[in-house]
């Protein structure tokens, strides 16, 4: 499916007219073959974070926000419906995408930037999306789009963009 991105994503990155198809050459003559990256290569993850898996965060980075536990103090707020997943924890999915798929094994984020369009609520499911739009030798440039898939209609919640360093490993 072509999916159209933001003008923020036109505007920044190339035109997302791209073809986005899963290409992979073997550029390696050793029995086990380097993927080469190819600029549109996409790759995504889906995850329903639930109560735990925000306590769980908490505990690990002390971001004890009431914002993310404490239904009362959400709703006197005004801002948002239930307790919401720490914006830290989506952008950790990006991270893993980066890490085991995409460039993958090896790779480094040295660059990172996002933008935090909607809540993503607990229980909520989203789908982060990871896709290269430029490549310059051992730096790749990412685009990162998460939509929360529980929205009546799909809704983004974080537009990035992360430059990546791939090792001599990928």
């Amino acid at each position: 499916m072509l999916r159209n991105f933001s003008s923020y994503f036109v505007n920044k990155f190339q035109p997302a007219t791209i073809l986005y198809k899963q290409q992979l050459k073997k550029v390696s003559s050793s029995s086990s073959p380097v993927l080469k990256p190819v600029l549109g290569e996409r790759a995504s993850t889906i995850k329903t974070f639930s109560n735990q898996d925000v306590q769980t965060f908490a505990e690990l980075t002390g971001d004890d926000n009431p914002l993310h536990f404490d239904h009362k103090f959400v709703n006197q707020s005004g801002v948002f419906q239930k307790p919401i997943v720490h914006g830290a924890l989506v952008n950790g999915l990006v991270s893993g995408v980066i890490g085991t798929q995409l460039p993958g094994p090896g790779s480094v984020v040295v660059e990172q930037s996002s933008r935090f369009l909607a809540p993503l609520y607990v229980g909520d499911t989203v789908r982060v999306e990871v896709i290269i739009t430029s490549i310059k030798k051992r730096f790749l440039d990412l685009a990162i789009e998460c939509i929360n898939m529980d929205a009546e209609e799909e809704k983004k919640v974080m537009l990035g963009k992360v430059t990546v360093m791939m090792t001599k490993k990928n």
